[in-house]
This record gives C-alpha cells, structure tokens and sequence, in this order.
C-alpha cells in the first residue's frame, strides 16, 4: 500500500471537525477547498476552490405556515367527523 498511494476518496467536512479547526455547516463565510498531487515531496499539480456561503435565516413565515397547516389538519378532521356522525 505504501508503494501504491493512489486513491479517490469521497470526504464530508464532518470527518475533520475538531475543537482545533472547528467546521460549522451553517455558517456564513468563504471556505477554500484545495487539491495537490505531489510525486514524493514534488508537487506537480495545484488547484483550489472558493466556496461563498450566506447564512440562510429562518423564514419568518414558518410559524404562521405551520398554524395554517395545524388548522388544514383540524378541519379536514372535522369534516371527516361530521361524515361519520351522518352515516
């Protein structure tokens, strides 16, 4: 394996969370993601990225989505009472 160091790997940033560099998915920032290729201690090859995150709030309207959505649920459970009682 030494002899043989080729691999493709895929990686989550999770893998490298420590209290050192600390890695939080749900924040704002620039993060640069780097790749080089060396042949012993040469490096042949270099390429990186930047990858621009905004945070994205909490819709305000979440709350009132989930009202309307409970009084969806309570109406429709008494429309299906009102049925039953009918029958």
């Amino acid at each position: 394996i030494a002899a043989n160091n080729v691999a493709q790997n895929s990686w989550n940033m999770e893998f490298f969370d420590s209290m050192a560099f600390p890695f939080l998915n749900s924040a704002g920032g620039i993060y640069t993601f780097e790749l080089a290729a060396f042949d012993g201690m040469t490096e042949l090859a270099r390429t990186s990225i930047d990858v621009n995150v905004a945070a994205v709030p909490l819709p305000a309207a979440l709350p009132l989505f989930a009202g309307g959505l409970g009084l969806m649920g309570l109406l429709g459970w008494r429309r299906k009472q009102k049925t039953t009682l009918a029958a």
